[in-house]
């Protein structure tokens, strides 16, 4: 399967990255493939480099068969100026803001997108 640079995926590991898997993902989680300076791009020999959706941050290398589109709605969370955390239900995102106005007292909204 060909995946597209910046969008949406579920991990989902195809028996290589079972075996031989180098990431710490876990069945289900979601993550963004990028393309990284200096390295090959997405769909090279059927791999492609992830990232963490809400931070951006390098996670590793897996097969693009391991990787199923997102294709349920994902919710927004607005953090305050440009910065946005995503989730996959409304649910999680509905707790995730009672835990931060739990504990900080602010109010954060919630967008579907």
């Amino acid at each position: 399967m060909k995946v597209r640079v910046n969008h949406l995926y579920r991990y989902n590991p195809t028996l290589l990255d079972q075996i031989d898997g180098r990431t710490s993902l876990k069945t289900g989680d979601l993550v963004r493939v990028v393309n990284l300076p200096g390295c090959p791009r997405a769909n090279t020999m059927g791999h492609c480099h992830v990232a963490d959706p809400n931070s951006g941050h390098f996670i590793g290398l897996v097969c693009c068969n391991s990787l199923e589109p997102v294709k349920d709605k994902t919710y927004r969370v607005h953090l305050g100026g440009k910065r946005y955390r995503k989730f996959s239900t409304l649910e999680d995102a509905r707790t995730f803001c009672d835990t931060v106005a739990r504990e900080t007292g602010e109010i954060l909204s919630v967008v579907q997108s």
